[in-house]
């Protein structure tokens, strides 16, 4: 692994809210079409599980590499496996490693990067690395499946001085509240993203409770516009079979905030 291009390990190092806030599902509407019984699938920055819970509760023959680079994501998701009504016909291996340089003998029917998860590859350099990774990870005729963000300028616009996204959530596991919040800042020069996300434990009103610590974690989205991806992907022998602007199929228009791909080696 190069330790010399470190730049994202220390995104997601704080898990403890992650559970709580990411609990959507529409995206497994558009992978699970893609799987079928006894394939290969590699997901990558899986996280805590959200999708893989999902996809070994509600799929069949799935056999699963979930791979991340967060020892503190993968923790709790190996904390939560046992927990997972998983079906017979299922199977789950968790990895912990780089996505630009994941290496193995294995070759994947199908490999899934979701939750916008390339936006933190920063460099051009590294994302080209990256598909052509997971080009190779594929066997032949095999799909890569991604979502990724499509820059939408109200956040580009942000006032870094001004906090967004206020929420007041309940934690599943203590049935406690917590509060969060967001900064974000974007350097035009470097099409990123920087955001610092703010959590603190409160009551139901978001006074701040056990003496008004505060948590914070900063993260870097680099945003790839529309036609800058799809020449990223054109340098890379893969077949582009669909492009989406949602996970209901609809065709690429630009109108959300997404970017969806569906390409074959």
């Amino acid at each position: 692994m190069n330790k010399n291009n470190d730049y994202y390990y220390e995104n997601y190092r704080l898990a403890t809210f992650y559970d709580d806030l990411y609990t959507y599902r529409e995206d497994f509407n558009l992978w699970s079409k893609y799987i079928k019984p006894n394939m290969q699938v590699l997901e990558v920055a899986c996280g805590t599980g959200r999708l893989t819970q999902i996809l070994l509760e509600e799929c069949d023959g799935v056999i699963i590499d979930a791979l991340d680079y967060s020892k503190e994501m993968l923790d709790i998701l190996k904390h939560k496996l046992p927990k997972f009504s998983i079906k017979s016909s299922n199977s789950v291996n968790v990895i912990q490693a780089d996505m630009r340089y994941y290496d193995t003998d294995k070759r994947y029917d199908l490999i899934i990067i979701p939750s916008n998860s390339l936006n933190h590859i920063e460099t051009n350099e590294d994302i080209k690395r990256t598909l052509m990774k997971m080009y190779s990870l594929l066997k032949d005729g095999g799909y890569l499946l991604f979502d990724i963000l499509n820059p939408a300028f109200e956040f580009l616009l942000r006032d870094p001085n001004v906090t967004y996204d206020e929420r007041i959530v309940v934690q599943s596991k203590t049935n406690k509240y917590f509060y969060t919040a967001e900064t974000s800042k974007y350097d035009y020069a470097t099409q990123i993203n920087r955001v610092v996300y703010t959590y603190y434990y409160c009551d139901s009103n978001g006074t701040k409770v056990n003496d008004g610590k505060e948590y914070k974690m900063s993260i870097n989205v680099r945003l790839f516009f529309p036609k800058e991806m799809d020449s990223y992907i054109s340098d890379i022998p893969f077949k582009q079979v669909e492009k989406f602007d949602w996970y209901d199929k609809r065709p690429f228009e630009g109108k959300t905030m997404e970017q969806i791909y569906v390409l074959q080696r």
